[in-house]
């Protein structure tokens, strides 16, 4: 049974993007094929946005996730934008969607570094006129 959120299954992933949050845009399209959904996400929501192709916005809504599957809820107050998305396209039906993640907890992993504790000097070795780290045949601009 699909929730409708998207039009048909001639939808087709549109540019796509493996993200930080993979998995719980997999939880969010396994609830609309009808699949099981896996528990134990986190607290989430996706807010969909269906538009025209290049036209206005049809509709947006907004899906929690209650640990079990999804529920519509009136907005993303509460929930902090994820910096992640997925797009998908119909052309069959000239529609284009647009799947946002929003988290509970304002965690964005997003513009993270992986890498913790060290810090380190900047080498200006390359801002010297010799640009020894350049290679021989840059030249200084102001030579």
């Amino acid at each position: 049974m699909s929730h409708c959120v998207l039009c048909c299954s001639s939808v087709r992933a549109y540019k796509p993007r493996r993200t930080d949050y993979e998995g719980k845009f997999n939880a969010f399209l396994a609830f609309e094929r009808g699949d099981a959904v896996p528990t134990g996400l986190g607290d989430f929501l996706v807010q969909a946005v269906k538009q025209q192709n290049f036209g206005p916005v049809v509709s947006t809504t907004c899906y929690r996730y209650t640990g079990s599957g999804f529920e519509t809820v009136p907005s993303t107050s509460g929930y902090r934008r994820a910096n992640s998305f997925k797009n998908f396209i119909c052309t069959s039906h000239n529609l284009y969607y647009e799947l946002n993640m929003y988290t509970g907890t304002g965690d964005s992993r997003h513009h993270e570094s992986t890498r913790s504790g060290a810090q380190y000097q900047r080498d200006e070795a390359i801002d010297a006129p010799g640009g020894a780290t350049k290679g021989k045949h840059w030249v200084h601009p102001a030579q």
